[in-house]
């Protein structure tokens, strides 16, 4: 095994692990910052591919594999948003929220999510379907589907999607209060 290899399989270790620990972990939902996190993945991606790729490098089968992968990942990604648990703040929550965002205007959290178990699978089978769509779409030639662009423009839509539903539920969670 080579140093390059092990160096990847010990980071995907640890991006896998960090992942499953925070699906397991109560966090505040602060919409913007979902957002932003989706957004900027998407940008870094986009830009990565640019810079490693050139957009004149992109054949059809590789835009066809990146929708493909985008599809799905809009997909377990809403679906990750429809089964996220909820409750309201702690005070434990808000406080860190709080330290998080000194300095700047935003409205305090109202509900913290997770999505446990369920959650972690389906990040596993996320993780295994990329890597599945990876090997097929590399051996068929594709040069864009194994890029780190590639990735993060996944992750970015699997995050948007589950945004989306975060948001849905949240307003109907305020309209039923009120």
């Amino acid at each position: 095994m080579s140093y390059d290899v092990l160096i990847r399989t010990v980071l995907i270790i640890a991006v896998v692990g960090w992942i499953c620990y925070r699906q397991a972990q109560w966090r505040a939902v602060v919409v913007p910052d979902m957002w932003r996190t989706a957004g900027l993945f998407a940008v870094i991606g986009v830009v990565q591919i640019a810079a490693v790729r050139g957009t004149a490098a992109i054949s059809t089968f590789d835009l066809a594999v990146l929708a493909i992968e985008i599809v799905i990942a809009l997909g377990v990604g809403a679906l990750m948003g429809a089964i996220a648990l909820f409750r309201p703040v702690t005070e434990p929550a808000l406080a860190a929220w709080s330290v998080k965002r000194r300095g700047r205007d935003g409205t305090a959290p109202v509900v913290e999510s997770r999505t446990g178990w369920w959650g972690i699978a389906l990040w596993l089978v996320f993780i295994a379907v990329r890597i599945g769509m990876d090997v097929w779409a590399g051996a068929a030639g594709s040069q864009l589907a194994t890029t780190v662009g590639a990735i993060l423009i996944v992750v970015a839509a699997n995050r948007a999607a589950r945004t989306v539903v975060f948001m849905s539920r949240i307003e109907r969670m305020r309209t039923a209060v009120a």
